[in-house]
């Protein structure tokens, strides 16, 4: 082992520590898991240890592997850790040599993955239920918007002689929500009835989205439209 991965070990070692601090052993979610959905029992089988399909497709996983990465407290202390995201689940793995954990979920606790960051938020399901989640934010000012990696479980089914077996399977979901000033974020469709109806239809927002030529059903030009928007509200 040379200097530079021993210090980086003595870096995670010492880390440890804190991240003890901030994680919850997986075995204990597996406890407080409820048997409501399908998707719940999954989730309870998936933590209890127990194998999935043999023959499943896909990962719940937005990397398989664990990533070098840093958890940070409060926007200032940084803490470098082995890290992935279980999109299925909604949590930040944490990886070390004795096992892994899972990263609480608080407001004042991120963490960088392969350059994204990922930040715990209220956010709303439908028009009254209140969650809290993981998103990569990809905006910052007044109006977030808000990018939500997740994962739907469809379970197998046999064949009948005529139709093949179906493999159980993960497929990635991404959902899209928009933060403006201290509201509640709200879901959005890549669509622009839908945005407008979060954002309002002003003239101002109408205005960069001619100027500027910009197709809002497009994540790129989203972010633009946002970043325009919280550059006007600044001058």
């Amino acid at each position: 082992m040379n200097l530079k991965q021993t210090k980086t070990m003595q870096a995670y070692r010492l880390s440890f520590v804190l991240i003890l601090l901030l994680l919850i052993n997986q075995a204990v979610i597996a406890q407080v898991s409820t048997l409501d959905t399908q998707n719940q029992l999954l989730r309870e089988i998936w933590l209890d240890g127990s194998d999935l399909p043999p023959d499943l497709e896909g990962t719940p996983y937005d990397n398989d592997e664990f990533q070098t990465g840093k958890i940070f407290i409060n926007n200032a202390q940084s803490i470098p850790a082995l890290l992935r995201y279980n999109a299925f689940e909604d949590y930040i793995e944490v990886k070390d040599k004795n096992g892994i954990y899972a990263l609480l979920k608080r407001d004042y606790v991120h963490a960088t993955i392969k350059g994204e960051k990922y930040a715990v938020f209220l956010y709303l399901i439908g028009k009254k239920e209140v969650k809290e989640g993981y998103f990569v934010p990809l905006t910052q000012g007044p109006i977030i918007l808000l990018k939500k990696k997740s994962k739907m479980y469809y379970y197998g089914s046999k064949g009948d002689g005529i139709r093949p077996d179906k493999p159980a399977r993960f497929e990635d979901k991404t959902y899209y929500y928009l933060k403006v000033n201290d509201d509640i974020p709200k879901e959005v469709k890549l669509r622009k009835k839908s945005i407008l109806g979060v954002l309002g239809n002003t003239g101002k927002t109408n205005k960069i989205i001619k100027e500027k030529d910009l197709n809002i059903s497009e994540e790129s030009n989203l972010v633009l439209l946002i970043k325009e928007l919280n550059k006007t509200s600044r001058e």
